[in-house]
């Protein structure tokens, strides 16, 4: 039997731009972490088709979402839902001590809001989206996924940050039936770790 930690309220679980309600996106994921005994919510805000929009969308959902948060509920972001992670984080007043983000498209330096104890993020070199992304004209999307958190060098590492070369490059790779078992078993492995340690 497996057994979730006590400090999870649940999983709020953000997807990615272009990708909305998809059966190939979160909804995968939340299926096996529901398996592992989480509680999983997974807010839809639709698919965004310009990139222009990402960033206004991106901040309604994580205003509209922050107020819907509680206690001890861990953030889980893929791609452009870490950076709505990122948002909903400034905005959470302290309820959200945990985050995930997985292949975010977030600039490497991008540190999560002042109540958040301990930010995962999961990356691989290899992730060509990501890479890409940080091109895409009137978007403010970063590379993170690809590099992992990198410090600015004014500030100094950011010691909540805590980088993991995960996957096998593939920007959406948690949703495919080589990994989706090996990512849930790493989230579960992650918030168990943080509740012992």
């Amino acid at each position: 039997m497996t057994f979730r930690s006590p400090k999870v309220s649940r999983i709020v679980l953000l997807h990615g731009w272009g990708v909305g309600g998809s059966r190939l996106g979160v909804r995968v994921l939340a299926r096996e972490l529901k398996a592992l005994g989480y509680e999983v919510v997974t807010p839809s805000y639709g698919r965004v088709w310009l990139p222009i929009q990402t960033r206004r969308t991106s901040r309604r959902v994580a205003l509209n979402w922050s107020g819907r948060v509680r206690r001890g509920d861990v953030l889980v972001g893929h791609s452009n839902g870490g950076r709505i992670a990122w948002e909903m984080s400034h905005y959470t007043n302290g309820r959200v001590k945990q985050m995930i983000l997985i292949n975010p498209a977030l600039q490497p330096d991008m540190v999560p809001g002042a109540g958040v104890d301990k930010c995962y993020v999961l990356y691989h070199p290899d992730d060509l989206v990501v890479k890409a992304a940080r091109y895409v004209p009137w978007s403010d999307w970063g590379q993170m996924g690809a590099t992992g958190y990198k410090p600015s060098t004014d500030w100094g590492a950011d010691k909540r940050m805590v980088n993991l070369k995960f996957g096998d490059g593939q920007h959406s790779a948690f949703a495919t039936p080589e990994w989706r078992t090996e990512y849930a078993d790493l989230i579960h492995h992650l918030l168990t770790a943080t509740r012992s340690g």
